[in-house]
């Protein structure tokens, strides 16, 4: 189960089930999803906090239910070393002594660019070279129009496209990982790939909680700052906890997140699941 599909239909503004038609679709959908639950062999969920909602479903009966997250491939998301960082800047344009912040994927519903924006907004109050780099598909005009809601100069920003085999080139320039999502019903199924493939590089990350087990992961690996309201008290923290955050080990951030992130135990786990129905 890749997520509490129906629900997400609904929290991501896709279907107003003020609409009849989206309305019939919701519940045709949720009882689809209840019939699969009630005679499923196995499950799958992304999460823990998705397999706990899961269990108290009436539709769910004994299947055993298996969690196995959005994983990274750590070969690829190898860790920065200091060489690499300094390569990255020099292809970007980026000083070298600059805080970087960065921000991977897509800028859609889900994400909450203008809470991002904010907060950079407040570490250029001390950190004036700061930069704010977005790895994305997006146009740059949409980043930007943001941005200038927030005072922030288009030369505060780098923004680049990027390969699967370029991500992590790019990436390696930045010091902290940005991401705010959505909070919601159905995001307690959601395991963002990109936080998998961050921490396997040793990069410490400002997240927000009620995501899946996002919390849980950055509590256990060390290697970040989960806020739970978007406001200036929490902006205010993250910027003391820079310096801090700045002083975590990438070694250690990698060790203890390929436990949860590892590509091959994934697929052992996935192979085990086979077996079973076999």
């Amino acid at each position: 189960m890749r997520g509490f599909w129906v629900d997400e239909r609904v929290d991501g503004g896709a279907w107003n089930l003020k609409n009849p038609l989206y309305n019939l679709a919701y519940k045709y959908y949720k009882t689809k999803e209840s019939d699969y639950i009630r005679n499923a062999d196995a499950i799958i969920s992304l999460t823990e906090a998705g397999k706990k909602e899961i269990i108290t479903w009436t539709s769910y009966k004994t299947a055993p239910i298996q969690v196995i997250p959005c994983s990274a491939d750590f070969d690829l998301f190898a860790l920065i070393t200091p060489e690499q960082r300094t390569k990255s800047r020099n292809l970007l344009k980026i000083n070298q002594d600059a805080l970087v912040l960065s921000y991977l994927g897509s800028v859609g519903v889900w994400y909450m660019l203008d809470e991002m924006l904010m907060l950079f907004a407040r570490i250029k109050e001390n950190y004036k070279d700061a930069v704010f780099l977005f790895i994305t598909p997006e146009p740059a005009n949409v980043i930007l129009a943001a941005a200038h809601k927030f005072n922030l100069k288009d030369t505060d920003f780098i923004i680049r496209s990027a390969t699967r085999k370029e991500v992590p080139l790019y990436t390696s320039a930045s010091n902290i990982n940005v991401f705010f999502i959505k909070q919601s019903y159905s995001k307690i199924a959601s395991s963002p790939t990109k936080l998998g493939e961050i921490l396997a590089m040793g990069l410490p990350v400002i997240c927000n909680s009620k995501v899946g087990d996002v919390e849980e992961i950055i509590n256990y690996t060390n290697s970040g700052y989960v806020i739970d309201t978007f406001d200036k008290e929490n902006y205010d923290k993250i910027v003391d906890l820079i310096p801090s955050l700045l002083q975590n080990i990438p070694q250690m951030i990698r060790d203890k997140s390929f436990s949860y992130y590892d590509l091959n135990k994934a697929i052992e786990k996935y192979a085990s699941i086979y077996e079973y129905l076999v």
